[in-house]
């Protein structure tokens, strides 16, 4: 029995290392699709700040009682469902005001710049534009007017999305 208690706790970290690692890997088989499912998205959204506001939710739900509360089971359920539901509206009211614009300002600070609005991109396709339009004119003969730049009608907009 001493052996289990020792070796549980490990063994069980090892096995979910175990099947990320081959779920990343394309080893994972039918778990991959299951763990990569749509519908998990939202919820893993929550599960940190729910991590980080239970405590509190359950601490408040016990301390602000004024009487001694006896459990029963429908008493125990009753306040499990309480504490699950208090629990994910405060962590959803958490990542709503911290984890989601603190996310979109790192996308912004830390994401690399489009291919297509570089500087160097926008003069090689200027550059690229002009001599298509010179030599296409030098073929009908007649004589070549630059158009418009296409950096003069490129604006690039940041926008921040929530």
């Amino acid at each position: 029995m001493a052996f289990y208690e020792a070796v549980r706790r490990p063994l069980w970290g090892f096995g979910l290392m175990w099947i990320t690692l081959a779920c990343t890997y394309g080893y994972g088989g039918p778990i991959t699709p299951l763990l990569s499912w749509k519908a998990f998205i939202p919820l893993s959204r929550l599960t940190y700040s729910t991590y980080m506001v239970h405590t509190f939710v359950v601490l408040f739900m016990y301390t602000s009682r004024e009487v001694e509360l006896h459990m029963r089971i429908d008493i125990f359920i009753y306040y499990y469902l309480a504490a699950l539901v208090l629990s994910m509206l405060a962590g959803y009211a958490l990542y709503l005001l911290i984890e989601a614009p603190v996310a979109e300002l790192q996308k912004l600070a830390f994401s690399k710049p489009d291919r297509e609005t570089t500087s160097s991109n926008i003069a090689m396709r200027n550059a690229n534009a002009d001599a298509d339009a010179r030599d296409s004119a030098a073929k009908a003969g007649s004589s070549y007017k630059n158009p418009v730049n296409i950096h003069d009608e490129l604006h690039v907009h940041a926008a921040v999305k929530f």
